[in-house]
């Protein structure tokens, strides 16, 4: 969260958004993009398995006020969710998202993502890609409308089932954001409705002490404020900045972490997939303080029906787009989007833990 808290305002009326598809028409077909740009030079891998693998390389030019653009863009976009003239900010996204199309999915010729989706689009950005956003636009529609979206990290476990025993959720450890706090108390209560073993803690933290913690869990969920520490991004906890490289120094490595936080975490979240976590969800996007348990709520609950990560979230993002609620295209989902996530009532290899984790509770508070 990056401002003081406001109220959320009320569902937008009037967004003509028709009932989404279960991905009917490309039958979920895997597409898998490589952007790679330095400057105006960019390249581009297609590669798309349906009946048989077919794999395209085109070369684009990109103009050299693309990106600057885009930063523009973001800035203004960014004011108007700050603000809460959510209208605005949609029409502003919309407006980006059909540049964004024209210098990219245009020349490469996937107007069919947006004409007859149905496809799981995994996306791998480098260099100057990585500053193009993928709130991606055509014909009055998002990308995320019609296809499963995934920023693609360099880990591929695909099709994976990883097990869930340990939810750990840190809310505002800063103690600044009440909507924050709210979000990590109703998360706590779910996962312990549904029977997952539940750690909250909302006060600050030592990064050593964090450090040790996160290893013990198998989902991660933050919600807070996220800032940059010396060129590194990572969440504020109150006592100094979690960078999200300092996962690589522990014993084990949670599977799915969410970052409901401040934008500028693009770059965090391919960190933590470098350390080794399947899945995050990040902002591209900075935000206010405000409610968004609606639709992290509702991903959760798909996610443990048993559902792909990646057509959980894309179900619980156009739900809340189709009621009019535009903040959660903030999010973005990293990873591979084939990942499901399931309930282990199986016993740690660590005994151990609950034992361990209460030892900790006086330095967690000191």
């Amino acid at each position: 969260m990056g401002y003081e808290p406001m109220k959320q305002r009320h569902a937008i009326a009037g967004l003509g958004i028709s009932a989404g598809t279960e991905l009917k028409r490309g039958h979920g077909i895997p597409l898998i993009l490589n952007l790679s740009a330095r400057g105006t030079n960019a390249r581009a891998t297609i590669v798309e398995v349906g009946t048989g693998t077919a794999i395209q390389e085109k070369n684009l030019s990109l103009n050299k006020q693309l990106c600057p653009l885009l930063v523009e863009e973001k800035k203004e976009v960014e004011n108007l969710f700050r603000f809460g003239r959510l209208e605005e900010a949609q029409s502003r996204i919309r407006g980006l998202g059909k540049v964004v199309y024209r210098h990219t999915l245009g020349p490469l010729g996937l107007r069919k993502l947006f004409e007859d989706g149905g496809y799981v689009v995994n996306i791998r950005c480098e260099g100057d890609a990585l500053h193009i956003p993928l709130e991606i636009a055509f014909h009055n529609r998002f990308l995320f409308e019609r296809n499963v979206l995934t920023m693609r990290g360099t880990n591929d476990p695909s099709g994976r089932t990883v097990p869930v025993r340990r939810a750990l959720i840190i809310a505002d450890p800063s103690g600044r954001y009440a909507c924050s706090v709210h979000e990590g108390l109703l998360l706590h209560d779910f996962f312990r409705t549904i029977g997952l073993a539940s750690t909250l803690i909302a006060r600050p933290l030592r990064k050593e002490v964090l450090t040790d913690l996160i290893s013990r869990y198998d989902i991660v969920h933050f919600s807070g404020h996220s800032t940059i520490d010396q060129g590194r991004t990572g969440w504020d906890i109150g006592r100094g900045i979690f960078p999200a490289r300092d996962l690589l120094t522990g014993h084990r490595i949670p599977g799915f972490v969410f970052s409901s936080s401040c934008g500028s975490t693009l770059l965090m979240g391919l960190d933590f997939l470098r350390a080794g976590v399947m899945n995050c969800v990040c902002s591209r996007w900075r935000i206010p303080d405000v409610d968004l348990t609606p639709f992290i709520l509702s991903l959760y609950h798909r996610v443990f029906q048993g559902s792909q990560i990646g057509l959980s979230f894309q179900k619980a993002l156009e739900k809340r787009y189709r009621y009019g609620d535009v903040l959660p295209l903030v999010f973005i989902l990293q990873g591979e989007s084939e990942v499901r996530y399931e309930k282990s009532h199986t016993r740690r290899e660590d005994q151990g833990v609950r034992a361990k984790v209460s030892e900790r509770h006086d330095d967690l508070l000191q």
